[in-house]
Order: C-alpha cells, then structure tokens, then sequence
C-alpha cells in the first residue's frame, strides 16, 4: 500500500512509524511539508531517511503525480478541510487529523465534498471509540446507575499543555480550544 502525507507533523509522524513497523506491506511513498528539510531530520533520525520518498511542498502535485492508496491529513488544523478536500476529489482512503473542521463554513463545505465521494475516511483519535468509553456507555446503558442528570468529564493527557502553547495558541489555526464560532448557542 502506497500512502502519502499532507503535512508531516508530531501525530503523522507516530501514526507512519506505527504502520510501517507492522511490516504489513505499507510504503511511504510521498510527502508534501512545508518544511522538507524538518521532516527529512526527523525520518533520519528515526533511522528511515527520506530515500526513495517523493517530496513536495504543493498537495495537489503530489496528488496528480503520485499513485497513492490512501492519505495521512496532519497539517494544522486550519488546513485540514482544504486538504481533505482534495483527496476525497480523488477517492482515496483518508486520515484526517482532528480537529476536521475550524469553522461552521469549512465543516459545511468537508460534509458536501465527502458526500460526492466515495473515500474511507478515519478521524484520529475518536474516544468514544477507546476501551475506557465504551465500558463507561456500557455502565450508563446498561441502568444500574439510574437516571444521568449530570456528567463531569476529565481527560487529563500526558500531552495537554501543547494547546497552551506556540500555535496551538493562535485561534485562527485551531479556531480555539473551545470554539463557539459559527455554531448556535443555546
């Protein structure tokens, strides 16, 4: 499987080394940054080097030139909708970096585009997904709890203080860390 990736950040870069170490038939093929020389520091000193990858700073000429299987989305998060976009134009299998959307415009815009596509799409990271959620709904469906009035919820991650920090920081790249921006208000 040929894969390429749009913006080779922190995530990203965990999410390749995890499949190619599966030694499941999975190729780094190609890769579009806006910093090339970072990325290829940081795939040589996880031993890999940038040999045999194909870089660009432009997605859409890796998405023309290259033969790809599936895409890794982990740009930041202001251009994660314009990137996925343009590879649900292409129908191929998608990993998108959350969040997928930073405005009510651009979420309105990435549902119409995968309507009219027939990609697979991944959103990393979906907790309701991990063991720890499912047993808690488990728990809450089941009963025994009774009637829920109330749910307080902590995540406390080893990682949280990234969002108080360099660009996370800016809003017109995350929309911010709890944005209200284009939705109703209740």
């Amino acid at each position: 499987m040929r894969i390429g990736v749009i913006g080779y950040g922190t995530r990203i870069e965990m999410i390749v080394e995890q499949l190619l170490d599966f030694n499941m038939g999975v190729e780094l093929t190609a890769i579009t940054d806006m910093n090339i020389e970072k990325v290829s520091r940081q795939l040589e000193k996880k031993g890999r080097g940038i040999t045999g990858i194909s870089t660009y700073s432009n997605a859409d000429e890796m998405l023309v030139k290259e033969q790809l299987d599936g895409v890794l989305i982990g740009t930041r998060c202001s251009l994660h909708t314009a990137m996925a976009k343009k590879v649900l134009q292409r129908n191929l299998p998608l990993f998108l970096e959350k969040p997928v959307a930073t405005t009510m415009a651009d979420l309105l815009s990435l549902k119409e585009a995968a309507a009219n596509s027939q990609s697979e799409v991944v959103v990393s990271f979906p907790l309701r997904n991990t063991p720890l959620v499912k047993l808690v709904k488990e728990i809450v469906d089941s009963g025994k709890l009774g009637k829920i009035e109330h749910v307080q919820a902590v995540n406390n991650v080893p990682y949280g203080s990234i969002y108080f920090h360099d660009w996370y920081r800016d809003e017109r790249e995350t929309g911010g860390a709890v944005s209200t921006e284009g939705y109703p208000r209740f």
